[in-house]
Order: C-alpha cells, then sequence, then structure tokens
C-alpha cells in the first residue's frame, strides 16, 4: 500500500468470505468529505439550509 496513495488491499475471511478492503486513512479522510460534499449538494438542491445572507447576519450579530 505505500507505493500509490490508492492502493488497496482486499482481504478475505476465510470462516465467512466476507471481503474486507484496507484502504489509507488518507483515502478514506478523502472518500469522508466527497461523501459530505455530496450530502450538502443534494440538501442544497432540496432547498434545505439557509441563505447565505441569512447565515452572515447570523454570525455579524452574535
Amino acid at each position: 500500500m505505500a507505493g500509490s496513495p490508492h492502493a488497496r488491499l482486499t482481504v478475505v475471511d476465510p470462516s465467512t468470505q466476507i471481503r474486507y478492503v484496507l484502504i489509507s486513512a488518507e483515502e478514506y479522510a478523502r472518500l469522508e468529505d466527497l461523501d459530505a460534499i455530496r450530502r450538502g449538494i443534494a440538501c442544497m438542491e432540496a432547498g434545505e439550509g439557509q441563505p447565505l445572507h441569512e447565515v452572515r447576519n447570523m454570525i455579524h450579530n452574535r
């Protein structure tokens, strides 16, 4: 896994035949960030959240 930042190691548990994929902590963090961005975009497209000017006013008035 040290050779490539996106190297993955697949391991199979012989007793259950469940496959596990080991990835680097950096790749895991990157995938979590991408998931959070996708969820944020989905919320925005669904009309959830607050408009930017409201958030700025809320922060400014603290």
